[in-house]
């Protein structure tokens, strides 16, 4: 009797190893093994899982917490029935429509969008991997035979492509982009139901939530409000015991959106939304990602950067090493957008921090200058149209600002600056950045020459 339930614990292991293999490597070919060894769904393989966590307890973090993923999965399979549906409905709930069967026209499409992936370029490709996965989309729609949980997979992915990276070339298309990121991703919400896909329903108000917040930033403001609306149904599922990870985006993103809401007063926001990045500072753990961990000290920098309460320059000082401790995760590299941007958010201190004399103000004038031109060193105009222009016109105005050394010299930088601008931020495509560029470039020529006429001749 023990020999044959040791057997049957053996080959039950065998199976489980077999099938962490298979799902580990691809995750269709994980859902065919399951689907055919259904008796692994039982409780009984919970505690053959168990045993295997509990030998990782104190090494192996990431196998363990991979172990701990796949439990869930099968205890997930089992609440919903032990059936084939079962674990269909289980695998989409984890892992999104797309590990479903798809057809071979589909494939293609996803194989082209692997390849730019792994280039590591998404500041090259990612819009011409949304217009794969548009093409892809258009042509699941038309399949009467197509799941809809394929589908609404596919409006997520492009959804989330259409409003990263680089800002497009006019505020029209960048505002389009956003409009058309929130229907995909609500359509998305059509199919990723709360009852049937909890975790794609929150990961979708996730998306929608992160499109609102773009949306109310750049054009209304009341998006913000359903910003932080998608944020909060997201968090009944997203909890910090089930799932630390995307707990720790949502409380960042929060804060995120109440530093910029409208509505109540500023500076009781800007307090609630530092408390929102402080709770979330207090619970990063070693397997916190750490692009997680740098944008909250970068949302921290931004909280302190803006606060009303407490003393000013104490804020500065604060929200400066927010953005130094970032810029140790950030790399150009391997998070160029990242990289830039705080750098951008690091000048804006140095231009704010008081000084006693004009010697330490421009001191932190030029610290504002070299930590634009790092961020410029990402910027290629090529890819990054609308950042390289606004960068220029910060770098100008900056220079404008120096009043040592060669004023004259200083004046011409900014001069440099606005016009190089001016070539991409014109009265047809970006109307309000035109005018206000313009006018600092009439003011930069006006200084400089009422500077050269003050200088003694000959000097």
């Amino acid at each position: 009797m023990t020999d044959s339930h040791d057997l049957v614990r053996f080959n039950l292991f065998q199976q489980l190893v077999e099938w962490l293999h298979c799902n580990q490597q691809d995750t269709h070919k994980g859902r065919f093994y399951l689907e055919r060894h259904l008796p692994l769904a039982e409780d009984h393989s919970d505690k053959e899982l168990e045993r295997l966590i509990r030998a990782h307890v104190e090494e192996h973090t990431e196998l363990k917490q991979q172990l701990e993923f796949h439990l869930q999965l099968l205890q997930e399979v089992r609440r919903r029935g032990g059936t084939r549906q079962a674990v269909r409905d289980a695998y989409v709930n984890h892992y999104g429509g797309l590990v479903l069967d798809i057809p071979d026209w589909l494939h293609v499409y996803l194989e082209q969008r692997s390849y730019l992936v792994l280039l590591n370029r998404p500041e090259r490709t990612r819009r011409r991997q949304a217009e794969i996965l548009q093409e892809a989309l258009k042509r699941t729609e038309a399949d009467a035979k197509a799941r809809a949980e394929i589908c609404a997979a596919l409006r997520n992915e492009i959804g989330m492509l259409l409003i990263s990276g680089a800002q497009y070339a006019t505020q029209e298309l960048q505002v389009k982009a956003l409009e058309d990121a929130i229907v995909l991703h609500k359509l998305a919400l059509k199919t990723f139901t709360p009852a049937r896909y909890p975790l794609q329903h929150a990961k979708t108000q996730l998306l929608l939530g992160t499109s609102y917040l773009q949306y109310g930033f750049s054009s209304q403001e009341k998006m913000l409000e359903q910003a932080m609306t998608a944020f909060q149904v997201a968090q009944r599922t997203f909890t910090l015991k089930e799932h630390p990870e995307e707990w720790l985006k949502l409380q960042t993103l929060l804060g995120k959106a109440l530093l910029k809401r409208p509505k109540g007063k500023p500076a009781q926001n800007i307090e609630q939304a530092l408390e929102y990045q402080q709770t979330a500072l207090q619970h990063i753990t070693s397997d916190t990602p750490s692009e997680t961990l740098a944008l909250i000290h970068v949302h921290r920098g931004d909280c302190y950067y803006l606060r009303q309460a407490g003393e000013r320059t104490e804020n500065l000082i604060q929200a400066k090493n927010c953005y130094r401790q970032a810029l140790h995760i950030f790399s150009p590299s391997q998070t160029p957008e990242e990289w830039a941007t705080t750098h951008i958010r690091l000048a804006a201190i140095f231009q704010a921090l008081p000084w006693q004399d004009e010697q330490q103000h421009d001191r932190n004038l030029h610290c504002a200058i070299v930590c634009y031109e790092e961020a410029l060193r990402t910027y290629h105009p090529d890819v990054y149209l609308v950042e390289y222009a606004s960068t220029l016109v910060s770098l100008g105005y900056t220079h404008k600002q120096r009043l040592s050394g060669d004023r004259v010299h200083n004046l011409q930088q900014a001069s440099r600056c606005f016009r190089s601008a001016l070539h991409i931020f014109t009265s047809n495509t970006f109307p309000a950045y035109y005018r206000q560029t313009l006018l600092s470039l009439a003011e930069s020529e006006r200084l400089r020459k009422e500077t050269l006429q003050q200088q003694p001749i000959g000097g």
